[in-house]
């Protein structure tokens, strides 16, 4: 009995270490995964801010270099599973081909965006990308297209209740139905527009983008008047 008790004694802590050491082999690959996501995170979105800030720069050069440092990130949120960066990364990439005038290039990437912001109902995401859409549109000559990706827009910026935002579509609808010779529906918007660009932003990022809506609203009411031989009205709203 003596040695049976002492035999029991003596395996019980290396059952005890073995106890320990399990729970620790089974965290260390865990760690290594975690410290490894987040170093593809970092880099992912350290590669797409220098794409950001290439793509401001606005030269041929510029463009190309951006768009080479969206597609390695995008690969890198792909791989990550980051929904919100991989429609980011689509929209910056369709935002590089419209400056390059590669319009059909920009409508396939902003139109691979979409449904992921409605997938991850990023709001914001998918009413930026709509109006970017209608942009397309609009510069290929199909209004009515246009008209329907703004509309769409508004309402998500009136959900979101981003009031410069919902100026500014305000005023790309405005511009829709002036190119079409709608001139008093232009009015109409441009009139809404000017309403929401002239109420008090809550920050002077926000007052700022405001009042360049204002201005953008008066000039755009001017050049209908102008357009429809009131030149006094438009001489009032120019001023």
């Amino acid at each position: 009995m003596a040695r049976r008790w002492v035999n029991l004694v003596g395996v019980t802590p290396w059952l005890l270490g073995m106890m320990v050491s399990v729970p620790q082999m089974v965290v260390a690959p865990l760690v290594l995964a975690q410290t490894s996501q987040s170093s593809q995170q970092t880099e992912a979105q350290r590669l797409y801010n220098e794409g950001e800030r290439l793509r401001q720069q606005r030269t041929r050069e510029s463009l190309q270099q951006a768009l080479a440092k969206f597609q390695q990130a995008l690969t890198l949120f792909r791989a990550d599973r980051d929904r919100n960066g991989e429609a980011d990364n689509l929209d910056s990439i369709g935002r590089v081909y419209d400056s390059l005038g590669q319009t059909q290039q920009a409508l396939d990437y902003y139109q691979q965006a979409l449904p992921i912001w409605r997938e991850v109902r990023n709001l914001k995401g998918e009413a930026i990308t709509l109006n970017s859409i209608g942009r397309v549109y609009i510069n290929i000559g199909q209004p009515q297209q246009a008209l329907n990706f703004y509309q769409q827009a508004l309402l998500l910026w009136k959900e979101v209740g981003d009031r410069s935002r919902e100026a500014d579509t305000l005023n790309n609808i405005g511009g829709v139905y002036s190119n079409i010779g709608q001139s008093q529906q232009a009015l109409n918007f441009y009139q809404q527009a000017l309403t929401i660009s002239r109420e008090v932003g809550n920050s002077p990022e926000e007052m700022l983008r405001q009042r360049t809506s204002e201005a953008a609203s008066l000039r755009s009411i001017g050049s209908v008047y102008l357009g429809i031989g009131q030149p006094q009205q438009a001489l009032n709203y120019y001023q």
